[in-house]
């Protein structure tokens, strides 16, 4: 073949209509006889058979198969410790230039590409799909040799009780409901589960864990769904990135927006190959990282206490003075906290206090070494009086101004058939005014600490105040940059800690998101939320500082069931191996809640754990929409187990030792960091669990 450009061991070759471009590690062949291509890994076709797409508004619709295709350019490329080369392949059609942009990097197991659609004239779109694949025979990922292969479907946020979803590739049949802004969503579309993966996917055989990983690593302005179609024989059938994805789970009621210009860049997706498809699920959330920095937190841990599931609306002044003078007394210096420190929050309850009351609060906190925290949502708008006058905005604006708006003016139901509000216009001045009304006065008082709720809501396609603001995701970019620059050291001059509540995964923006929706103490609420650890443990340390597992409950919420003791540990520990987020929600005026607290929270074997910040990561990925039960973490001298019973009956767990990364051969003794009980197992571990109950063991003879 003929060599046309080399650099730092990556090269681009040409033989006739074959083009190759090739890294030490992968390598992208591209046909330019019939305008498909190939990803390859090794010696072996990871994805084959792939072309790009879009369609105009107009309906012309440019495929990579069709017109007349060209090498159009190449060249080196640097992006921080990645060196690599480019090539660029054009199709023309019709007046349409499509650009097909394939990176190729010296030392990486992934691949970076995007699409250009360009016009003679001005050129508009909401679906452009970079990669299309599908096939009459054979399997069109091959993730190696084994006997399970899944496709692993991840939620676009963290609303209305989504889970993630690891199906038998059989099973992966996707559906996609296309938004309507008038047709009400019934409660059993959302149980049904998501049908599609949203921004991130993966493919992989979780026997031998090879797996193809793929998804959008620039997030300015498409959402991007992707859509794998398994088989019965175990094969995927069919497989489709594409830019321009708006759904139920994306909350929208509306098509995606329409992007227009005289040329028009897709979203830049990754598709990788891995021994293991951990590896490259935490490598893509990494690279994300590298190129869109996530906001920089110097502090390991955020210890403390959420008013939300103990007190709920009775939430007052006395209540939070109890809270926090309990845990200065009780817990703060028992190892309930990070270096002394404890953050006290106020959930959306701060309301039923006066300006002089929470100035008071946070007085108080920081009285006890410990910091006051509160509760926004700024892209959400909880009333039907529409014509109220918006805080802030001096008079000039309502809230039926300020609520996003269809094509035509009219304004948006109440997201999720009416369930969490109007959605708010983040680009609207009247908006703007609000927020800057609002954060100004977090800041004015003295808090350190706000949980942002509901912000998918900014996220919504519509008709957006600003004409320059055409998509949900350049919304939301609009309206969170705004916010976060608002808190920015360089403004206040002090760390103020942003937490994600309700939002989406992409773009990331705060300190936290919760990796779930809400999840309170019952063993369905641990359980709940490891779903979401189980994948998506990878997004701790990486896109966000710390995955936040929500308020922990160890006793009751308000007027709901308690919990039992085995229940209450087992939440804890599900909050312990999620990051290095924890924040208790109970009710310390009430005896069992108080009691518990003392037991239960001042175990700083456990609490240690979070103190670092680090995830515990999935041994298995075959709980289809469950969570899986068996956790590690390998932290060098110590190496730790989580094993999880979410059932109603005594069971023994049988761990296969080799499986989570020790040695067959050798004899390992654990102890238990509750009750320093030990138990040994060599190559295999059986650990005996009571109903609802959950151990985190350590060895340290690795």
């Amino acid at each position: 073949m003929e060599l046309i450009q080399e650099i730092n061991n990556t090269r681009l070759l040409r033989d006739k209509d074959i083009l190759v471009l090739e890294g030490k590690m992968t390598r992208l062949v591209y046909h330019l006889d019939i305008g498909m291509f190939d990803f390859v890994k090794g010696n072996l076709p990871a994805l084959k058979n792939a072309f790009s797409k879009a369609v105009v508004k107009n309906g012309c619709c440019i495929t990579s198969k069709q017109g007349v295709r060209s090498l159009s350019g190449y060249g080196a490329v640097w992006e921080g410790s990645l060196s690599g080369l480019k090539m660029s392949v054009t199709v023309e059609d019709g007046g349409l230039k499509l650009i097909q942009n394939f990176t190729v990097y010296s030392d990486a197991p992934f691949i970076l590409t995007s699409l250009e659609l360009c016009g003679e004239e001005e050129v508009s779109t909401n679906y452009m799909v970079p990669i299309i694949a599908c096939g009459e025979s054979g399997s069109l990922v091959d993730p190696g040799a084994g006997g399970d292969i899944r496709a692993l479907f991840v939620p676009y946020d963290n609303d209305y009780w989504v889970r993630y979803v690891s199906c038998p590739i059989g099973d992966a049949k996707p559906g996609y409901v296309y938004p309507d802004d008038r047709r009400p969503r019934k409660e059993e579309m959302f149980k049904e589960g998501i049908r599609q993966s949203y921004e991130v996917a993966s493919i992989f055989d979780n026997t031998t864990r090879k797996g193809l990983v793929m998804g959008s690593v620039s997030h300015e302005i498409w959402k991007t769904g992707i859509k794998i179609t398994g088989a019965s024989e175990g094969i995927v059938a069919g497989l489709e990135v594409y830019c321009g994805c708006a759904d139920r789970y994306t909350r929208d009621y509306l098509s995606h927006g329409f992007v227009k210009g005289m040329t028009l860049a897709s979203a830049s997706i990754f598709i990788g190959c891995y021994e293991d498809y951990r590896d490259g699920l935490e490598e893509f959330g990494k690279l994300c990282a590298a190129l869109n920095p996530p906001m920089k937190w110097d502090d390991d841990a955020i210890f403390g206490w959420n008013a939300y599931a103990g007190y709920e609306d009775k939430m007052d002044f006395e209540r939070f003075v109890h809270a926090s003078d309990f845990m200065k007394q009780n817990l703060q210096s028992k190892g309930f906290s990070h270096k002394g420190k404890l953050y006290v929050n106020f959930d959306y309850l701060w309301a039923n206090l006066s300006e002089q009351e929470l100035c008071k609060t946070v007085e108080i906190a920081r009285e006890n070494g410990q910091y006051a925290g509160i509760y926004f949502a700024p892209f959400s708008v909880f009333t039907d009086e529409l014509d109220t006058v918006v805080e802030g905005t001096d008079g000039h604006y309502t809230y039926r101004d300020i609520i996003l708006k269809d094509y035509e003016g009219n304004p948006l139901p109440k997201v999720n058939d009416g369930n969490q509000g109007y959605a708010a216009d983040p680009t609207h001045p009247g908006n703007l005014m609000r927020v800057e009304h609002t954060i100004n006065r977090f800041v004015k008082w003295g808090f350190r600490f706000v949980k942002l709720d509901f912000i998918t809501h900014g996220s919504l396609e519509g008709g957006h105040y600003n004409p320059d603001i055409v998509t949900g995701k350049q919304a939301y970019n609009f309206g969170m940059k705004h916010l976060c620059g608002l808190l920015s050291y360089e403004k206040i001059v002090r760390p103020f800690f942003i937490s994600l509540s309700i939002a989406p995964a992409f773009p990331c923006y705060g300190h936290s998101r919760r990796i779930s929706c809400d999840a309170f103490g019952h063993i369905e609420d641990s359980e709940y939320m490891l779903n979401s650890l189980s994948y998506g443990w990878w997004m701790n340390g990486s896109i966000y500082r710390f995955n936040d597992p929500d308020h922990i409950v160890i006793d009751r919420r308000m007027n709901c069931p308690g919990s039992s003791e085995q229940e209450a540990r087992t939440r804890i520990n599900s909050g312990i191996i999620c990051g290095g987020m924890f924040l208790d929600s109970d009710a310390f005026l009430e005896k069992t809640a108080s009691d518990r607290a003392v037991k239960y929270l001042t175990n700083e074997k456990v609490t240690s754990l979070a103190q670092k910040g680090l995830s515990f990561r999935p041994v298995e990925g075959n709980s289809g929409d469950r969570a899986v039960d068996v956790f590690y973490r390998d932290d060098g001298d110590d190496f730790y187990l989580a094993v999880f019973n979410y059932g109603e009956k005594a069971v023994v767990k049988n761990i296969n030792l080799v499986r989570v990364g020790l040695r067959q051969n050798k004899e390992y003794t654990f102890e238990d960091l509750w009750d320093k009980s030990s138990m040994t197992g060599k190559g295999m571990l059986a650990v005996s669990l009571e109903a609802c109950e959950s151990v985190i063991l350590r060895t340290r003879e690795k």
